[in-house]
């Protein structure tokens, strides 16, 4: 039998491996010329076919701000847009742009589920209810007969910590 401690190991290695997996995944996909910009509300990645020629302009970055306003295709919705053509001696470029709202959004839903949860388990224990499934433990206040929850025991004190 695997003990419990080895068992939670195993488990935080293999998802410590998922997730380099999948960061070595997506970064298969990056493409070799690829510049970030911020820009009114958006993340813009930019993958340029000739990134020696863009140095060639005086100011860079406002070159590939020009390049996501004048581009020969673009297509968007809600907020994202792609947007691809060619510009002056730096040839074709392709454009992803990522509104802001969308990675805020994705990053507040675990906050967000982690608080409700805590806030309904409080306010359970504060009704005199179970914080694992809501049953009523006015009858049985150290264990619930619903699904098994048993109320943490006190801590016993130390010899010697009263005074009196």
């Amino acid at each position: 039998m695997v003990p419990s401690w080895m068992k939670s190991i195993i488990a935080w290695l293999s998802a410590l491996l998922c997730i380099l997996a999948l960061g070595c995944w997506a970064w298969s996909y990056i493409p070799p010329h690829l510049h970030v910009v911020s820009h009114r509300g958006h993340l813009l990645l930019i993958s340029v076919a000739d990134d020696s020629q863009l140095a060639t302009y005086t100011d860079p970055q406002a070159a590939l701000i020009m390049m996501s306003q004048y581009g020969d295709v673009y297509e968007h919705f809600l907020g994202f847009a792609h947007v691809s053509g060619t510009f002056g001696t730096a040839g074709g470029y392709q454009i992803l742009a990522i509104p802001y709202w969308f990675p805020v959004i994705l990053t507040a839903i675990g906050p967000i589920m982690v608080l409700r949860s805590r806030r309904r388990m409080r306010r359970r224990k504060l009704a005199g209810k179970c914080p694992g499934c809501g049953y009523d433990l006015r009858g049985t206040p150290d264990r619930c007969p619903e699904c098994g929850w048993t109320a943490p025991r006190p801590a016993a004190e130390p010899l010697g910590s009263r005074t009196s």
